[in-house]
């Protein structure tokens, strides 16, 4: 009953975020965000069990810290700053612990050709953003430096994510790879809002992706990692077993 009614309250602070927000109350829609994200915790305590407590709780803390910024101050270029900071911690904390999950497989396959086209392609689409950036920021050289690491660390995020799914197939991997580009896609509406002055309701659209990551990285930290046995993997056990059954029904010499 306790987890019903967790579960129930954490989709109306959902819903009161979005709500308050369509209605410029930022102020209000912070203090739901925070609901939201205690409620949520609430709701994977009662149910599992948290793979890293200290990263974890780390993440976790640095989620509520933007979100009180954002209640206690007004909008601005320092705000902004301030929170991006926050976030820039967070993905690094996220980034070290996705990074020990998984080992490279054989580079010479067509999945690592995929992955590195993937990478270039990223690579050239991130060059543009920052230079067409530098056009709107010119008059403040220190924000457009902390873009640029901002948006380096968006990059890593995006590759780590891809290379620990195309390396493990886990399902661990899956919610953080669906996680971290909830919040990219999310950190460039983000910027389309407030450094290209386009409104038409990006930061609800946003929210909205905000609160799909959280619930896929509060996934990704409540569940083990349990990688599923790739092609190679089955048909090397099969030569093992049949190797071993060959050798069970030989007759032994004397």
């Amino acid at each position: 009953m306790k987890l019903k009614l967790c579960i129930i309250t954490c989709i109306l602070a959902a819903a009161g975020t979005l709500y308050f927000i369509s209605i410029d109350d930022y102020y209000i829609s912070a203090v739901a965000r925070i609901v939201f994200k205690l409620l949520l915790l609430a709701v994977f305590l009662s149910s599992k069990k948290v793979q890293n407590k200290t990263i974890f709780y780390s993440f976790f803390g640095l989620l509520l810290l933007s979100d009180v910024i954002s209640m206690f101050f007004e909008v601005s270029s320092l705000v902004i700053v301030a929170i991006g900071v926050v976030f820039f911690a967070g993905y690094l904390l996220l980034l070290k612990d996705s990074f020990r999950q998984y080992k490279i497989r054989d580079v010479r396959n067509v999945v690592a050709i995929y992955y590195f086209f993937v990478i270039a392609i990223n690579a050239v689409l991130m060059v543009f953003h920052l230079y067409n950036l530098y056009n709107y920021m010119e008059e403040s050289p220190l924000i457009y430096m902390g873009q640029v690491f901002y948006n380096s660390v968006l990059y890593l995020m995006v590759i780590n994510a891809l290379a620990y799914y195309l390396n493990s197939y886990s399902k661990k991997s899956m919610f953080f790879l669906i996680g971290a580009l909830a919040f990219v896609c999310s950190d460039i509406l983000v910027s389309a809002y407030y450094f290209y002055n386009i409104k038409e309701d990006l930061i609800l659209i946003h929210t909205v992706l905000s609160m799909i990551g959280y619930l896929f990285f509060f996934n990704y930290f409540f569940t083990a990692e349990k990688p599923q046995m790739i092609e190679e993997e089955i048909l090397e056990e099969l030569r093992e077993r049949k190797i071993k059954a060959k050798n069970d029904v030989e007759p032994k010499l004397p």
